[in-house]
C-alpha cells in the first residue's frame, strides 16, 4: 500500500497531461486514456478502502518537501482517515461513472457541434477530478487551497466548454468570479490561522484547537466565519448561491460531476474536516444552519416555478446542500457526509437520465417541450426514462424505507428535532414537503400527455440505440439511490446514537406522511388536471414576485442594481483616469524640466558666455528699474 495514494492522484494528472499535448489523436483513444485514468484511480482508491475497512488506522503518505521559509513548512503530503477515504470513493466512484456516461453524451452531443475537441473535455474533467482529490487528500490547508482553486478554475472551463455561445462564456465567468469572492475569505481565514496557531497542517491545527478555551472567543468567530464565506462560495449557498443555476450552461456531465460528487460538496467537506474550529465558534456554527435552512427553503419554492429540467435539479441541489449546512449548524457531521453521499447517488442518476432525455429530444430542455417530443421515443424507452426518474426522484424526495435520501434526510431532521431546535425541524419538514412537489411536478408533467393518461400508450416510430457507456451508469445509480444506498457503511468515529427508538419510529411516520402528501398534491395538480402551478404564482403573487422566486429571492437583480452598476457607472466617470492623468501630467512637468536643463547643459564655452552676459545685463536692467520706481 506504500505510495497508493500518490497513484490514485497520478493518473488523472498523467492523463490530463497527454491529452492536452496529444489534442489531435483520435476519439477512441481519447475515450480511453480519459476514462481508462480513472478507472484506474478508482481501483488503487478500492483497495485503499478495502485496506481501511479491515485496518481503520489514518496514516500520512509524504511525497516531498514544498516550501521550507523560516519556520514555515509546507510539505506534500496526503492523510487517510475515515471522512477522506469516503470522499475519494464517492470523488472516484462517481466520477467513473459519469466519465463513462460522457463517452456515449459528448458523442452524442458533438455530432450537432463537431467543431469542439472532445480530447479537450476530458483535459478539464479529469483535471477537475485530480484537483478534488488534491483538496481532499492534502494534510495541510495550503494544499487544500490548491486543490480548492483548481476546482473553481475547472468549473469555469467546463461550464463555458460551448464557448462559441456567448451567454455560456458569462456563465462560466459568473461561476469563477463568485467562487473567488468566497476564495478571498477563505485566504484570509488561512492567514489568520496562521497568525494564531503558527501551523497550517490541518491535524496540527485541530490538535491545538482541541486544547484551547474561549479566552480569545472572538478571534475563533472571524477564522470560523472566514472559512464559512469560502464554503457558501463553493457549495453555493446564500447569499453566493447565483452561479449554480448559470452552470447549467455546461455539458450534462459537467452538472452531474459537479453537483453529485466534486465542487459542490467541497464547502461541507472544508467545514467538516476542521469541525474543531467551528465547535468552539458557536456564532458562526449556528450561522450555518441558518443560512443552510434559508437556502432549502427558497430553492425549494424556486424549483416549483423553473421549467428547465437542468435548472430544477440544480435547485434541488441548493436545497439537498441546505440539508447538509443544517446538519453541520447541529453538529451532526456524520449525518451531513451521509447524506453527501446518498445525495450524490440519486443525483447523479437524475442529472445522466436527465442528459440522456435531452439528447433522445434533440437537446430540448423544456419540460413541457420534452413532454411533445418524448412521444417519438419507442414504448420501451419511454419506461426505462420513467423509471429511472421515479427512481430518482424518488430518493430526492425521501419516498419512506425503499429509497436511500429517506435514510439520510430524515436524520438530519429527526436530530435537529432531539436537539430542541424547533424552527430547524418545522422548516426541515417544509422543505420535504416543497421537495416532493416540484420533484414529481417535473415527472409528472414530461411523462403524462392528456389527463388520466400515461404516454405508454403511444406507440412510436423512432428507433433509438443506447451502449453499455450509457445503460451501465444509470442501472448502478438506480440501484444505490434505493434502500441497498443507505447500507453502505461509512468509516467515520462519533456517529451519532439514537436515544429513543419510539420517537424516531414516530417522527419518520410523520415525515413519511408529509413526503407522500406533496407527492399526491403534486399528482392532483399536474397528473389529474391540466392547471401548472407556475401560472397560479403569477396569477395570485404577480409577475414580479414570481420572478423574485424564480431567481431564488432576487439575489442577481440586487447585485446587478446595487453593485454592479454603480461599479461600472463610476468605472465610466473615470474613463479617463484621473488619478493616472494626474500622475501623467507630473511626469510631463519632470520630463520638461529635465529637457531643459539637458539643453542648457550642452558644454558650448560660446553658449556658456552668451547665457553669463544675459544674466548680467537682465540683473542690471531689474536693479535700475527698481532704484526709478
Amino acid at each position: 500500500m506504500n505510495k497508493i495514494l500518490f497513484f490514485i492522484c497520478f493518473f488523472p494528472l498523467i492523463s490530463t497531461i497527454i491529452l492536452a499535448i496529444f489534442r489531435k489523436m483520435s476519439r477512441i483513444l481519447v475515450l480511453i486514456i480519459g476514462v481508462g485514468s480513472i478507472g484506474v484511480s478508482t481501483i488503487f482508491t478500492i483497495l485503499l478502502a478495502f485496506n481501511y475497512y479491515l485496518k481503520p488506522n489514518p496514516f500520512l503518505e509524504h511525497l516531498y518537501n514544498w516550501i521550507s521559509i523560516y519556520d514555515l513548512t509546507i510539505n506534500v503530503n496526503f492523510y487517510i482517515d475515515g471522512l477522506s477515504i469516503i470522499m475519494i470513493c464517492i470523488v472516484n466512484g462517481i466520477g467513473l461513472l459519469i466519465h463513462l456516461f460522457s463517452t456515449w453524451y459528448m458523442q452524442e452531443s458533438l455530432k450537432y457541434k463537431k467543431d469542439y475537441l472532445l480530447s479537450r473535455f476530458f483535459v478539464y474533467m479529469n483535471f477537475f477530478m485530480f484537483n478534488m482529490l488534491i483538496l481532499i487528500l492534502g494534510d495541510n490547508l495550503i494544499l487544500l487551497l490548491l486543490g480548492w482553486e483548481g476546482v473553481g478554475l475547472c468549473s469555469y472551463l467546463l461550464i463555458s466548454y460551448y464557448y462559441r455561445l456567448n451567454n455560456n462564456v458569462i456563465s462560466g465567468f459568473k461561476a469563477f468570479i463568485i467562487t473567488r469572492i468566497g476564495d478571498l475569505f477563505f485566504l484570509i481565514g488561512i492567514f489568520l490561522i496562521w497568525n494564531q496557531f503558527n501551523t497550517l497542517d490541518i491535524q496540527k491545527l485541530l490538535n491545538k484547537v482541541s486544547l484551547l478555551n474561549n479566552s480569545k472567543f472572538f478571534i475563533y468567530e472571524v477564522i470560523a466565519f472566514m472559512f464559512m464565506l469560502g464554503a457558501i462560495s463553493k457549495s453555493a449557498q446564500i447569499p453566493l448561491h447565483t452561479w449554480l443555476l448559470d452552470a447549467m450552461a455546461g455539458p450534462t456531465p459537467v452538472s452531474a460531476l459537479i453537483h453529485a460528487a466534486t465542487m459542490i460538496t467541497s464547502g461541507v467537506y472544508l467545514i467538516i474536516r476542521t469541525h474543531l474550529l467551528f465547535e468552539i465558534a458557536p456564532i458562526t456554527l449556528n450561522t450555518i444552519g441558518i443560512i443552510g435552512t434559508i437556502t432549502l427553503l427558497l430553492a425549494g419554492i424556486s424549483a416549483l416555478t423553473q421549467n428547465n429540467i437542468k435548472r430544477i435539479l440544480a435547485c434541488s441541489t441548493l436545497s439537498q446542500v441546505g440539508y447538509m449546512f443544517l446538519a453541520i449548524g447541529l453538529k451532526a457531521w456524520h449525518a451531513a457526509i451521509f447524506h453527501v453521499m446518498t445525495h450524490a447517488f440519486f443525483k447523479a442518476l437524475l442529472f445522466i437520465s436527465a442528459g440522456s432525455l435531452i439528447i433522445s429530444c434533440k437537446h430540448e430542455q423544456n419540460i413541457f417541450k420534452i413532454r411533445t417530443r418524448f412521444l417519438s421515443l419507442s414504448k420501451k424507452i419511454r419506461i426505462k426514462y420513467y423509471f429511472c426518474f421515479i427512481i430518482g426522484g424518488s430518493a430526492l424526495s425521501a419516498l419512506p424505507l425503499v429509497t436511500a435520501g429517506f435514510y439520510s434526510k430524515e436524520t438530519i431532521i429527526l436530530l435537529s428535532f432531539i436537539s430542541f431546535c424547533n424552527i430547524f425541524w418545522i422548516l426541515g419538514l417544509f422543505g420535504a414537503f416543497l421537495t416532493s412537489i416540484y420533484t414529481f411536478r417535473t415527472i409528472f408533467i414530461i411523462f403524462n400527455k392528456n389527463k388520466n393518461k400515461f404516454i405508454f400508450y403511444f406507440n412510436n416510430q423512432k428507433k433509438v440505440i443506447y451502449n453499455l457507456s450509457h445503460n451501465l451508469p444509470l442501472l448502478i445509480f438506480i440501484t444505490l439511490s434505493t434502500y441497498l444506498g443507505s447500507l453502505i457503511k461509512m468509516p467515520m468515529q462519533n456517529e451519532f446514537k439514537m436515544y429513543n427508538i419510539e420517537i424516531e419510529i414516530g417522527f419518520n411516520i410523520i415525515s413519511s406522511i408529509i413526503v407522500i402528501y406533496g407527492i399526491t398534491i403534486a399528482a392532483k395538480i399536474f397528473l389529474f388536471s391540466n392547471i401548472y402551478y407556475m401560472d397560479i404564482i403569477e396569477v395570485i403573487l404577480g409577475k414580479l414576485v414570481r420572478n423574485i422566486i424564480y431567481d431564488i429571492g432576487g439575489f442577481d437583480w440586487v447585485y446587478i442594481n446595487f453593485l454592479i452598476k454603480p461599479y461600472v457607472y463610476l468605472v465610466r466617470i473615470n474613463k479617463f483616469d484621473c488619478i493616472t492623468l494626474i500622475i501623467d501630467n507630473i511626469i510631463k512637468v519632470i520630463l520638461f524640466f529635465y529637457t531643459v536643463i539637458t539643453k542648457l547643459q550642452n558644454g558650448k564655452l560660446s553658449f556658456y558666455l552668451t547665457i553669463c552676459i544675459v544674466g548680467i545685463n537682465f540683473i542690471i536692467i531689474t536693479l535700475l528699474m527698481s532704484n526709478i520706481l
